[in-house]
């Protein structure tokens, strides 16, 4: 079977598991592994477009005030721009335009005590 690096490509560019982060995708070398046994051409061909669209997105995680309450970004997915955000009492899903606009990002204090420490 021919696979895309042997077929039309001159040169194999480094393809990292970063772009697989900025493309959010799920960390598991086997599925992002094309039939070659290397990461997938696709990730390096489509990082770009994906740096472009996270552009000014907060990260995941990142906890963010919005309409008077504090959520964490669980996830975001660039494609459908849409955002799902978390706290204890609730789930809101909001387009990726309101988490830019709408939401602010808190800063997390540096010097806060790690749990059970004492």
């Amino acid at each position: 079977m021919e696979t895309c690096c042997s077929r039309f490509m001159d040169e194999f560019d480094v393809v990292s598991i970063n772009m697989a982060k900025n493309q959010l995708l799920a960390l598991n070398v086997q599925k992002l592994s094309g039939q070659c046994g290397k990461l997938m051409c696709c990730l390096k061909f489509e990082d770009e477009a994906y740096k472009e669209l996270r552009q000014g997105l907060p990260k995941l995680n990142a906890q963010v005030e919005y309409e008077g309450n504090t959520y964490r970004v669980t996830s975001m997915n660039v494609i459908s721009k849409q955002a799902k955000l978390e706290n204890r009492e609730s789930v809101q899903f909001i387009t990726l335009d309101e988490l830019i606009t709408k939401a602010k990002v808190k800063k997390v204090e540096q010097n806060q005590p790690k749990k059970g420490a004492e």
